[in-house]
C-alpha cells in the first residue's frame, strides 16, 4: 500500500506544479500587458504635456507681439 502511494504523490506534485506554473505565467503576462499600457499612457501624457507647453509658449509670444505692435 505504501509503495503505491509514492507514484500517486508524485503525480499530485507534478499536477500542482503544472497548474501553479501556468497561473504564474498568466499573472506574468497580465503584468506585462499592464506595464505596456502604463508605458503608453505615460508616453501620451508626455506628448500632451509637451504640446500644451509649446502651444502656451506660442500664445505668450504672440500676445507679447500684439502688445508691442
Amino acid at each position: 500500500m505504501r509503495a503505491a502511494a509514492a507514484p500517486r504523490l508524485a503525480i499530485v506534485v507534478v499536477v500542482v506544479r503544472f497548474f501553479s506554473q501556468r497561473r504564474l505565467r498568466q499573472r506574468l503576462a497580465d503584468l506585462e500587458r499592464r506595464r505596456a499600457i502604463e508605458e503608453e499612457r505615460s508616453r501620451i501624457a508626455k506628448d500632451l504635456h509637451d504640446e500644451l507647453g509649446a502651444s502656451l509658449t506660442r500664445i505668450k509670444l504672440l500676445g507679447e507681439l500684439v502688445q508691442r505692435g
